[in-house]
């Protein structure tokens, strides 16, 4: 890959250490997100120190951002929150996964619900598209993520509203 470079750090919404839980083995589903999942899921903590996006690329000197992936195990939130100089001023396409609410009855499905309706203010606030990508690759426009238990329907791109008519031909 050219034009590519690795910092080992986190992407949050500020600079700070944060306490990663995993399940000790494989570190699959790990979060950083106090409640994303239940105790009983995690095995082991590390301290890992995060940082805004908006921060990062000014002090690398990155610019032009064009493309985002998220895969943060429910810390999507945070990450949009640190990056919205980068919304703003370069308006990137942004892939994000997003997990499954579930159950919106539980504590932790509450948690999630309300965290996902604070994504989708971000999203209309910055006039972007919400669509969802289906396991086959093919693009819905949604207007919320809702309730749902299907993990095949958690990964999401985010679409400038300037670029929708790319999607609609």
């Amino acid at each position: 890959m050219k034009n590519c470079q690795i910092y080992p750090i986190g992407a949050s919404n500020k600079l700070q250490t944060l306490t990663l839980s995993t399940d000790g083995a494989t570190g699959q589903g790990a979060s950083i997100i106090e409640g994303f999942r239940t105790e009983d899921e995690y095995k082991a903590y590390e301290k890992v120190l995060v940082l805004d996006l908006d921060t990062m690329v000014k002090e690398i000197g990155i610019s032009n951002i064009s493309l985002v992936k998220i895969d943060v195990e429910g810390g999507e939130l945070e990450v949009l929150q640190g990056m919205l100089g980068i919304i703003s001023e370069d308006r990137p396409f942004i892939i994000c996964e997003m997990l499954p609410v579930y159950d919106k009855k539980t504590e932790v499905g509450k948690m999630r619900y309300i965290r996902q309706n604070e994504m989708g203010k971000i999203v209309k606030n910055n006039q972007y598209k919400l669509l969802r990508i289906s396991p086959k690759g093919e693009l819905y426009e949604i207007n919320e993520i809702g309730v749902h238990s299907d993990l095949k329907l958690c990964n999401y791109l985010l679409v400038p509203i300037e670029f929708m008519r790319e999607f609609s031909e």
